[in-house]
């Protein structure tokens, strides 16, 4: 967990090899947040990305100061899905990350983490 007291850059990043992840299984990758009451700096989006070992990627830009204050909450930046289950011995990575390279200063947001777990399955539908 990391929490700033004042920053202008923010930048977090991670990988997984695929290896580590089962081929019969699709994977949610979120990042957990908590903004404080007196968050302030972040008036432009802050990009989360996912990077597949292709080098396609995913982008999503998120507005953290319109979420909701002093509860925990995640950004779902994508989907990971092992194809071909041969390819689970591979070295090749998935990358995530997030920043906001804003010159604001920036305080008031606390880092918990990366998640990268088993998609919950949707049951039935509502029609």
């Amino acid at each position: 967990m990391a929490m700033f007291k004042e920053i202008t850059w923010l930048e977090a990043h991670g990988k997984i090899r695929q290896h580590m992840l089962s081929s019969t299984l699709t994977y949610d990758v979120l990042f957990e947040l908590l903004i404080k009451p007196y968050v302030t700096g972040f008036i432009k989006p802050t990009t989360f990305a996912l990077t597949f070992p292709k080098a396609a990627k995913v982008v999503i830009k998120e507005n953290l100061e319109s979420r909701p204050r002093s509860i925990w909450f995640t950004i779902k930046v994508g989907e990971i899905k092992v194809e071909d289950k041969h390819d689970c011995d591979s070295d090749k990575e998935y990358e995530f990350s997030m920043y906001n390279h804003s010159e604001d200063r920036k305080s008031g947001l606390i880092f918990k983490g990366i998640h990268i777990r088993p998609k919950q399955p949707s049951y039935g539908s509502s029609s």
